[in-house]
């Protein structure tokens, strides 16, 4: 299993600067947060003071922070996500709806 940095109020002071949003600890997936990009929003996993291990791509900003807020962890989160990237591989979600 991998390891995941504990969230720290100076790491989550730290990400909330960097510009993610709803900065939490997830059992089995380490420091989660929303996270705005370029074209896509995302659910990001195993944050640290030197990146991610990976975030699921929506192309809405609603459905990662639901995600966020309802996701135990275990497997893919909830929602109409489109692609996985990082830790794991890159691979699109089946299920997808769009």
């Amino acid at each position: 299993m991998r390891k995941y940095a504990k969230l720290t109020t100076e790491l989550k002071l730290k990400l909330e600067g960097e510009g993610y949003k709803e900065v939490r600890e997830i059992e089995g997936r380490g420091i989660c947060a929303f996270y705005t990009f370029l074209y896509t929003y995302a659910l990001c996993y195993g944050l640290d003071e030197t990146g991610i291990a990976g975030r699921w791509c929506y192309d809405n900003p609603l459905e990662p922070l639901a995600a966020l807020h309802l996701w135990d962890g275990i497997g893919d989160p909830p929602g109409n996500w489109i692609k996985h990237k990082g830790y794991g591989g890159e691979y699109s979600n089946p299920n997808n709806l769009r």
